[in-house]
C-alpha cells in the first residue's frame, strides 16, 4: 500500500548539535558526524508543515489536511546511505488514532498556530508548537546565509544535504523500522528566521551534551513538497509489499 500526500509551506530548520550526550541509535544506523572547531556535531532537522493526504488505495481514509512537526536526525543507516532517524512526530489528537493504525507509528498530540498561507513579506510569520514544551518562529522574506555550525558547501549544497535523504528510520514497538521516500525536486526558498522559543526541541530529545540550544545552521521554505512514502522493517525482515506511513 502507498500512501501519497504533499507538504504544503513547509519550513525547515536545521541545527548542529554536538554528538556526545545525543540518544543512542538502534543497529544499525549511526551519526552523520562533522567536526567543527575539534567537536563532533550532528545535525538536527525539523520540520513544520501541513500535510496533505491524496490517496491511500484500497484504504478508507479522508482526504484531510492537518499541521504536523517532525524532528529528524541526520545518520547513515547499514547501507551507508544517508538517512533520517525520526526522533519525534507530534500531531492533532484527532488524527492521532488514524496515523497510529495505519503507520504504526508512535507520534504524539500538539496544538498548532501555523500560518493559513506562508506568502513571505517583511512582516514575520508566526509557526508555533505545544507540547512538552514550546517551538515558536517567526519567519520574514530573506535572503541565503550561514549560521552556527560545520559548513556543507554553497546554499544549494547545504539544501540539498538534507533534502537527498530518501530512507527515513523511526522505532516503533516491534523494533526498528524504515520508511522510502520518493519526492520530486522542490523549491527551497531562503528566509529569515527568528526562535522565540525552542524549549520543545530540547525537552523532547534530553540533550545533555549541549549547555544551551544553539544559534539555527540553515533554514529555508518549500511552498509544496510531494511525497510519495512505503515502510518495512529496517533489518531481516521483507519489506511488506503495501503498508503507508506519513512522514
Amino acid at each position: 500500500m502507498i500512501l501519497e500526500t504533499i507538504g504544503r509551506d513547509c519550513l525547515f530548520l536545521n541545527w548542529a548539535l554536538p554528538v556526545e550526550g545525543l540518544p543512542e541509535l538502534e543497529a544499525p544506523l549511526r551519526y552523520d558526524v562533522h567536526d567543527w572547531q575539534g567537536t563532533d556535531y550532528v545535525f538536527l532537522s525539523a520540520a513544520l508543515f501541513r500535510q496533505q493526504v491524496i490517496d491511500i488505495p484500497k484504504v478508507i481514509f479522508p482526504r484531510v489536511s492537518y499541521p504536523q512537526l517532525s524532528v529528524r536526525l541526520c545518520v547513515h543507516d547499514g547501507d551507508g546511505v544517508p538517512s533520517f532517524f525520526i526522533s519525534t512526530i507530534l500531531l492533532p489528537a484527532w488524527v492521532l488514532p488514524s496515523v497510529r493504525l495505519v503507520a504504526r507509528q508512535q507520534a504524539q498530540k500538539a496544538s498548532f498556530h501555523y500560518p493559513s498561507e506562508a506568502v513571505l513579506a517583511e512582516t514575520p510569520l508566526r509557526w508555533s508548537v505545544r507540547s512538552k514544551g514550546q517551538l515558536e518562529v517567526s519567519v520574514s522574506a530573506g535572503a541565503a546565509a550561514a549560521g552556527e555550525g560545520p559548513a556543507l558547501g554553497d546554499w544549494e549544497q547545504t539544501v540539498t544535504y538534507f533534502l537527498r535523504r530518501k530512507r527515513w528510520y523511526f522505532t516503533s514497538a516491534h523494533g526498528l523500522r524504515k520508511i522510502e521516500v520518493t519526492s520530486r525536486a522542490m523549491q527551497a526558498i531562503p528566509i529569515a528566521t527568528e526562535v522565540q522559543d525552542h524549549s520543545l526541541l530540547s525537552s523532547g530529545l534530553e540533550v545533555s551534551g549541549a549547555p544551551s540550544w544553539p544559534a539555527l545552521h540553515s533554514c529555508w521554505l518549500c511552498p509544496e513538497v510531494p511525497f510519495v512514502f512505503e515502510i518495512g522493517w529496517a533489518k531481516d525482515r521483507p519489506l511488506p509489499r503495501h503498508v503507508p506511513a506519513p512522514g
